[in-house]
């Protein structure tokens, strides 16, 4: 699998970033019922904080 990853430009890798960050986003906003977008602020401010 490690042969795989490294076959990967940048900017597949930072997609795949993008795609996982936005699936987290959905499921933190379904499990917590706020919506898309104030996920978006919390998870962007608990970040900032570590």
């Amino acid at each position: 699998m490690t042969s795989t990853i490294n076959k990967l430009n940048n900017q597949q890798k930072e997609l795949c970033a993008v795609i996982a960050m936005r699936s987290m986003r959905k499921d933190y906003s379904i499990k917590t019922e706020i919506t898309f977008d104030e996920a978006l602020f919390q998870l962007a401010n608990d970040i900032h904080h570590i």
